[in-house]
This record gives structure tokens, C-alpha cells and sequence, in this order.
């Protein structure tokens, strides 16, 4: 099957680095791939993507250009001849524009609210409603947000759940702790990751006499703002930025405990790379990520607050024997999120959209 992949930019994010893995994954299972950058942006994903011999294409969209690269895009669907679209956060609007008679189906990474600004919940909502695009979510939770805001049955709305490459994690060796205590924090500054109660809770943790190390991964617009609160707080020794990181994997094994205190998520990749190497998780109980998480067995869910996270990690950092229970079971419990079995997800649904049956 010939499949193009539409993403606004292949910048490092969760929703960037789900497709990247679908289109290998898609490749080794025999289908004809192409990747679509609405920007020309080249990241290390793109790089990765490259390397493995996935077509990619860059359409060179500035942010507030408009729909200029719908032109451009009917001209490269036309040379593609895909059998069906895939699309990606904000790109449905342009490829439905640039596509005439192709099923288009589109992955809601987030909560659909919070995901879609308010032209594209009308755009999606019109395109769903009359079956032009077919939305699918990422977990349960998404899959009620999508139905709420964009009026349409549940049972109309799959879901295929996020996988990642387990192979390509490391395994935990043991679950001694570093000193200082090493977290890890891995996401975009934006308000969504919540990054103002890490500040927090390195504050409360301190003033405590929990010495503890949380190492940021990640770049953002808010950035700036974070590293001023953290030097304001007296925190420089306690919050370390380590900018966009390559080598999650690697840091994952050489760390304790992972956090990710989110306001919304849909179903994040960090937190199934994080079980999958054996880390003890804590997250907030939002979104999908109780989907992933069953509290106090393969992970700690709280709510999104700086004395809620202070609280868990100190659990943590005192009870050996949690933190082994968590990491052992969190890494059985990621075997659920194979990238095979989201790529057989999505190959089933292109199949019965391309064979015209009604859902």
C-alpha cells in the first residue's frame, strides 16, 4: 500500500517521534512510505528518517503563511498517488484541501480541545461528520474528548494506542540510588509539560533535605522563563537544562526516577520508553496516561500539583523496594505498547477505509 505521512514539522515531540516510528515501521512491514513536512525544518528526526530510506518531503511553511502550501501539496499528492493519507496535529485541514477522492485518517495525539485551535475544530468537525476523515485516538480518554467536541458517536472513533520500538530501550541494571537523586524530565516548554511545578517541587524537596537533580530534556518558548524562575528559587545545582537530547535511551538507564507532572496529555511516548527501560514513573493522573499507569503497581499517578510530586518523589527516594516493584512491572506492562502492534492497528484501518466499507 502507498501511505504519505502529513505533519506540520518533524520537531522532537511525542507526536513527531509516533509518526516517525509508524513510517519505519510501515517500510519494514512491506508498504510504500513517504513523510510530509509542512515546514522545512530538519531535525534529528528527520535525520533518523533519512537514514533508514523514508521518502521525505519538505513544503517550507513559515508559521502565519497560511494555506500557500496547499498548491504545493495537490502537486506532490498527484505524484505520489497515494492509497491513503495520514495525518498528523494541525496538517488535516490542508490535506483535506489538497486531496480529492484519497482516505484521509487522523491520529488526535492530545486531548481534542486542547489539541485544535478553533478553526480546525470546525474544519475537523466537518470533515468527520460527513466521513471525509477518519479521527482516531490514542487512548480512551481521547477517544471521549473527540466524541464531546466534535459531536460524533464513540464507536466512530478507533483506537490504537501508541507503541514504541522496545528494542531500542535499555533495562535498568538496579535500582541503587544516585547521589544526588537523578530525575528525569523530557518534554517540549510549553504549558502543557507543566514545567513551573518541577520548580516547585525542587523547591519543597530542598527545603526538605531531599537532594535531588532534575535534568530537563527539551526547548521551548518557555524556557527562558523556567531557567529564571530556577535561578530566582536558588535551584541551579537542582534543575539542570540539557536542551533536545538524542540520547534518551542512554539517559533513561542512568537515571532514578521519571517524572512527568503534565496539566493534559493524551498518551504520551516518554512515559512508554520510560517503563520500557525499567524506570519507576511518576505522572499526573491526566488524560490517557491512567490508560498506561495503573497507580501504585507500574507507576504513581498525581495530580499535577508541586507538593502531590514532592510527596511522590520522596516515597520514592526512601522505599528501595517500591521503586524496583514499579520499574520491574512498568517494563512488563510496556510489552502492550509494541511499535508492531500500533503499525497492525493502523493497517487494518487503511485496508478497510482503501476497501470503501462504511465504520
Amino acid at each position: 500500500m502507498r501511505i504519505v505521512q502529513i505533519i506540520p514539522t518533524f520537531g522532537v515531540g511525542g507526536a513527531e517521534t509516533m509518526c516517525e516510528g509508524l513510517c519505519r515501521q510501515l517500510q519494514k512491514d512491506g508498504h510504500e512510505v513517504f513523510a510530509v513536512s509542512l515546514s522545512g525544518d530538519r531535525t534529528m528526526i528527520t535525520d533518523r528518517m533519512e537514514q533508514a530510506g523514508i521518502p521525505l518531503f519538505y513544503l517550507g511553511k513559515t508559521l502565519g503563511s497560511g494555506f500557500q502550501c496547499v498548491g504545493q501539496l495537490k502537486k506532490l499528492l498527484r505524484e505520489l498517488h497515494p492509497q491513503v493519507i495520514h495525518t498528523h496535529l494541525h496538517a488535516l485541514k490542508y490535506a483535506a484541501l489538497a486531496s480529492r477522492n484519497i482516505p484521509i485518517v487522523h491520529t488526535v495525539h492530545n486531548q481534542a480541545a486542547q489539541e485544535a485551535v478553533f478553526l480546525d475544530q470546525q474544519i475537523g468537525k466537518y470533515l468527520f461528520r460527513r466521513g471525509k476523515a477518519q479521527p482516531v485516538a490514542l487512548t480512551r480518554e481521547v477517544q471521549h474528548s473527540v466524541a464531546e467536541l466534535y459531536g460524533l458517536p464513540e464507536a466512530k472513533i478507533p483506537v490504537i494506542t501508541n507503541g514504541i520500538d522496545l528494542s531500542r530501550c535499555g533495562e535498568k541494571s538496579d535500582y541503587a540510588l544516585h547521589y544526588p537523586v537523578e530525575l528525569l524530565h523530557v518534554g517540549r516548554f510549553f504549558p502543557q509539560k507543566n514545567h513551573e511545578v518541577l520548580v516547585q517541587a525542587a523547591a519543597i524537596l530542598k527545603k526538605r533535605g531531599c537532594n535531588v537533580r532534575i535534568r530537563c530534556c527539551g526547548d521551548g518558548p518557555l524556557l527562558e522563563s523556567i531557567q529564571k524562575q530556577v535561578l530566582e528559587a536558588g535551584l541551579s545545582g537542582h534543575i539542570v537544562f540539557e536542551g533536545v537530547c538524542g540520547d534518551i535511551p542512554d539517559r533513561m538507564t542512568q537515571t532514578d526516577i521519571f517524572l512527568l507532572p503534565s496539566k493534559w496529555e493524551g498518551m504520551p511516548m516518554t512515559i512508554i520508553e520510560a517503563m520500557g527501560t525499567g524506570l519507576p514513573v511518576v505522572a499526573s493522573r491526566v488524560g490517557g496516561v491512567p490508560d498506561i499507569i495503573t497507580d501504585g503497581e507500574s507507576g504513581l499517578l498525581i495530580p499535577p500539583t508541586a507538593e502531590a510530586l514532592a510527596q511522590a518523589i520522596e516515597r520514592l527516594v526512601k522505599d528501595e523496594t517500591l521503586r524496583e516493584h514499579l520499574g520491574t512491572q512498568a517494563r512488563q506492562e510496556a510489552r502492550r505498547f509494541s511499535i508492531e502492534a500500533m503499525a497492525q492497528g493502523y493497517e487494518a484501518l487503511y485496508a478497510h477505509l482503501t476497501e470503501g466499507a462504511a465504520l
